[in-house]
């Protein structure tokens, strides 16, 4: 047996599960007009097995990109993870606590909601999987003992998509899984879901196998269909498995001698039937994945880093796959291409047009596109994902995902009071009909959670405004209005995606406040009410997983990094802070999670770094760009190829563009300045990526802007809208649909 196999915290990784991207409801009848096609991708989910989470992603159909949007509490080391084919629900298997987590999916938002506890599986549950009627989920259980070397099954309870246990033998009292062979991983249906496939994965006896299942239609029961398992040769070791759209070809990675597999089946009876065609993979192919067409395969190669690719002919015996070079040179590992550190996963989207790769130790996810002619794969930017992301699934749709800007919020420091504005279709900000709430003495900070429920204002009275936003987006006070804060200014307040916890930045205290976020929006200190940053620290920010914060420090010059532990309390990086230049300020991270840029005042200047897997800070190698004088405040655009800094002195919009390393360059044309300009301070740019604001301090208004196609920036037929005295602080909202 060979030990080459990559072994990550004692589960050996199993297959994600094509969940909600199998067949999709037909087109309408009797003459009235066909459904629009349900190939496109709207939400994934990745399992994060080191920290018990779940990310969630919106999709962008066009372009691929994954965007963060948040994350929610799974069992202990999640490792698998399905969605049903409507894309209701969400099921994840969690490797050590032997369990199966529920969620329902908001499908506007893609949002997770957990359904009551988790139900019980067999021990070390590796993989799941939901079969294509959406009526059953299965588990295969790994462990090589008592509870393992088996299959869990349910019954989806309709209409909250709980499970409800099917018994092996229902009349034998306690939990009766169903028998399989050894170490049993990969696990998946046949798209017509008559019957169950599981790749029994042990390098031994009773591995190297495919143990295959009849499913009674009514109660999900399994029965071993004739000849089960099927023997799939010594040293072998099969990993993962999937079908090929038509259901002819089971399509299999051989962990064990480093190879892809396709097998015939009979499709009356779903044994092995005696097509077989093998092609050699790179070294530890731990899982598989075929396009919608069924013309292109790709094979995740765990220990070499890289995806196999090949193209595929379901009704060719011999010589069914052929692999598709990568053509040498960069983005290329031989033949195959380059992918993250030790991928575990790999996924093509519903409509065919890009490939997922989740890699657990680069806590990333790689993403191609796929040439639609010759399968050949184009790297696109890579997404920053949690600690130990190991499987993906994703939903689809008949539409893709839209943002909507919907409301923007602004900060008066010397009215103290927040302006709120609703977006119109053009993009033209009109005041409500409550044009101001009342925040408190000097207000210098103004944020919303990534949900749109809560709006959060600091104060130089060193409290925080607590607002709920209603339907129409108007503010109303909670209860309390206000949170107690630390005996300085409250300088910009940050909120983790999930709005659990939130973290206030006390210039002359030289601490970060620390809260949690009640059910209600509210803040409550945490137990250590306060952690040590930098002298002055200025601004405050979390990256866009939930697991970092980062803290801008005026004085000292640096920046203070802190990982966000189970509870919501910080705790210093070994290396506490990361030089800046001369009086960092404004931050932003890049949508990516993977860069952050800082505005220094002094300098006139903006330090540029890329955020490592553990979220420590790297100089790059230009460690920072001009900006104009008195760089206050940057922002990126949310697909992450623009970055915007207001200058104060200046009276200046710099314009940049970003490249696939992060760093920025001047546009042709490097500054956007208008008659308007006066003391612009603080810049935002609204979730569609379609527009930008401006609060100009000394002027009272805000600018307002379109982004070409370019990245350049225009001014709006209307081009500012009053705003209260000072402004300081800009922030938007979106619906997402």
């Amino acid at each position: 047996m060979k030990h080459r196999l990559f072994l990550y915290a004692g589960l050996l990784v199993a297959v994600l599960s094509a969940g909600g991207c199998g067949s999709g409801g037909g087109g309408g009848g009797g003459g009235s007009a066909a459904a629009p096609p349900n190939n496109v991708p709207r939400f994934a989910y990745t399992a994060n097995f080191n920290d018990n989470t779940v990310s969630i992603y919106t999709v962008n159909a066009a372009t691929g990109q994954l965007r963060h949007n948040g994350y929610v509490a799974a069992g202990t080391n999640p490792g698998s993870v399905a969605v049903d084919p409507s894309g209701k629900f969400a099921y994840v298997a969690n490797n050590g606590s032997n369990n199966v987590s529920t969620y329902n999916i908001n499908a506007s938002t893609g949002a997770l909601t957990s359904v009551g506890p988790a139900v019980a599986a067999g021990t070390d549950p590796a993989s799941v999987t939901v079969d294509p009627t959406g009526k059953f989920v299965y588990v295969a259980n790994s462990f090589n003992g008592v509870g393992g070397n088996s299959v869990s099954a349910y019954r989806i309870d309709a209409p909250d998509g709980g499970l409800i246990r099917i018994d092996a033998d229902p009349a034998t009292a306690g939990i009766q899984n169903f028998p399989a062979g050894s170490v049993p991983r990969g696990i998946t249906v046949d798209p017509a879901g008559k019957f169950l496939y599981v790749a029994n994965g042990f390098d031994g006896a009773g591995g190297n196998s495919i143990s295959v299942y009849a499913i009674d239609a009514v109660t999900g029961a399994l029965t071993p269909v004739a000849g089960s398992p099927f023997a799939m040769g010594a040293g072998s070791a099969p990993r993962s498995i999937t079908f090929d759209p038509t259901g002819r070809v089971l399509l299999i990675a051989r962990n064990g001698n480093d190879s892809a597999a396709a097998q015939h089946i009979n499709a009356a009876t779903g044994a092995f039937s005696t097509g077989f065609a093998s092609l050699l993979a790179g070294d530890g192919p731990i899982s598989v994945a075929i396009d919608p067409s069924g013309k292109f395969v790709y094979v995740a190669n765990n220990v070499s880093s890289d995806i196999s690719a090949y193209t595929m002919d379901a009704t060719n015996v011999v010589g069914a796959f052929t692999q598709i070079d990568c053509g040498g040179g960069a983005g290329c590992n031989g033949a195959n291409f380059t992918a993250g550190i030790n991928p575990t996963s790999v996924s093509v989207d519903p409509s065919g047009k890009f490939v997922y790769v989740a890699n657990v130790n680069s806590d990333n996810v790689s993403t191609f596109a796929i040439d639609a002619t010759t399968g050949a794969l184009t790297a696109l930017p890579t997404i920053a994902g949690r600690n130990g992301n190991l499987a993906m699934a994703m939903t689809r749709g008949t539409a893709a995902v839209v943002y909507t800007p919907k409301a923007v919020y602004v900060g008066n420091l010397a009215s103290n009071n927040v302006s709120q504005y609703t977006v119109g279709a053009s993009g033209v900000l009109s005041p409500m009909t409550i044009p101001t709430v009342t925040a408190g003495a000097g207000v210098i900070s103004v944020i919303a959670d990534l949900l749109g429920r809560y709006v959060y204002a600091g104060t130089g009275a060193a409290t925080i405004a607590q607002f709920g936003i209603a339907t129409d987006g108007s503010l109303a006070a909670l209860t309390p209005a206000t949170a107690a804060a630390g005996t300085s200014w409250s300088v910009p307040t940050a909120v983790d995606p999930m709005a659990r916890y939130a973290y206030v930045a006390h210039q002359l205290d030289g601490n970060v406040r620390q809260y949690t976020v009640a059910l209600d929006g509210t803040l409550a200190a945490m137990s250590t009410a306060t952690v040590t940053a930098g002298t002055q620290p200025n601004n405050v920010i979390v990256d866009p997983t939930g697991q970092f914060v980062y803290v801008a420090n005026a004085v000292s010059d640096n920046i203070s990094q802190f990982t966000i532990g189970a509870t919501g309390a910080l705790t210093a990086m070994s290396t506490a802070t990361v030089a800046a230049v001369d009086w960092p300020y404004g931050m932003a991270i890049h949508p990516s999670g993977r860069f952050l840029y800082v505005t220094n005042l002094n300098d006139d200047s903006i330090s540029q770094y890329t955020i490592g897997t553990s979220g420590a800070l790297t100089a790059m190698s230009i460690a920072s760009v001009a900006a104009g004088a008195y760089p206050m405040s940057i922002a990126v655009d949310p697909r992450g190829r623009y970055a915007y800094v207001a200058s104060r002195v200046g009276n200046s919009v710099s314009q940049y563009s970003i490249s696939a390393t992060g760093a920025l360059t001047a546009m042709t044309i490097p500054t956007v300045t208008t008659a308007l300009m006066s003391g612009p301070t603080a810049i935002t740019v609204d979730q569609s990526g379609t527009y930008v604001y401006v609060a100009n301090r000394f002027g009272g208004n805000i600018l307002q802007f379109s982004i070409g196609a370019d990245g350049a920036l225009t001014p709006l037929g209307t081009a500012s809208v009053s705003a209260g005295t000072d402004p300081v602080a800009i922030v938007t909202t979106a619906t997402v649909q």
